[in-house]
């Protein structure tokens, strides 16, 4: 079954768009961009999967950590 969603729609009633292939490609380069930038500053890169609770909290808390 295929779907034709274009667009998301919140709780409250917002309508987000939903990506398209071409949306994933670029975000794709994008992201290697960054990675390749963080490797050149010897920065380590950090994945977190899915963006529930514990994965904003990880997202907010991580560029502060401080490895010694």
């Amino acid at each position: 079954m295929t779907s034709n969603l274009t667009h998301s729609i919140s709780p409250a009633g917002e309508s987000f768009l939903l990506p398209d292939k071409e949306d994933y490609t670029n975000e794709l380069k994008r992201i290697e961009g960054l990675v390749v930038q963080a490797r050149s500053e010897n920065k380590e890169i950090v994945v977190v999967m899915g963006l529930g609770f514990m994965g904003a909290v990880l997202a907010a808390i991580a560029p502060g950590i401080n490895a010694t």
